[in-house]
């Protein structure tokens, strides 16, 4: 990079000096100059495009290797799989022997078999009452966020791949993959939710003091 950047201020100074030759009033002697500049022009362009190349694959391998770094975790983090995780505290008290599903199957509140038969496993129809309680939470959600001064947003549902890469969101495993969709100029990717979105919003500005805090509720 450090190469590259003197290198394209040679190339303009090039530039500026062209416009110079026209002005010369012998025809030989503009000509001959022309020549002799464009020539050197022609190879400071073929310099800058190899090591600009160079240094694209380097950058390329570069941060393949930094989105590989892990994020910081607690210093109490228990070490090691799911069978090292420690319950710190129990609220309330357990009510019925019932779980989700079947409480779900009781009342017509879930459809797993459409859900897959559409889209895979692990998919679902919300239903009935299920359905409604998702928008009801929802709806809270965001009037509690709004009486604190947050500003609703519904942001796409898709968004750069650069822009999840840039949030640290790096999937590593089958069970974290990002979808994406190929648009013809760019590599969009589905959001899942709005955090991504919401962080990007505001990339590359610059945001001044006296406008903050920029306060955004999404789901």
């Amino acid at each position: 990079k450090l190469e590259i950047d003197p290198m394209r201020k040679e190339r303009n100074i090039h530039a500026e000096r062209m416009k110079e030759i026209i002005e010369i009033s012998n025809d030989d002697e503009r000509t001959a100059k022309m020549e002799e500049l464009k020539q050197a022009g022609t190879k400071i362009k073929e310099t800058i495009g190899q090591y600009e190349a160079e240094f694209s694959l380097i950058e390329e391998k570069l941060m393949s290797e930094v989105l590989k770094l892990p994020n910081k975790t607690h210093s109490q983090t228990p070490i090691g799989d799911e069978s090292k995780n420690e319950v710190l505290f129990v609220r309330g008290k357990k009510k019925g022997h019932h779980d989700h599903l079947e409480l779900g199957e009781q009342n017509k509140l879930f459809d797993f078999d459409n859900g897959a038969k559409l889209t895979g496993s692990k998919f679902v129809f919300l239903k009935n009452h299920a359905a409604l309680l998702e928008l009801a939470l929802i709806n809270f959600a965001m009037k509690k966020a709004i009486t604190k001064g947050f500003s609703p947003i519904i942001t796409p549902d898709v968004t750069k791949t650069e822009v999840l890469e840039g949030c640290g969101f790096q999937p590593r495993d089958e069970s974290g993959q990002t979808y994406h969709i190929q648009d013809e100029h760019q590599s969009l990717s589905l959001i899942g939710t709005s955090e991504a979105p919401l962080a990007g919003m505001h990339s590359n500005e610059l945001l001044f003091k006296k406008d903050l805090p920029l306060k955004y509720v999404g789901y």
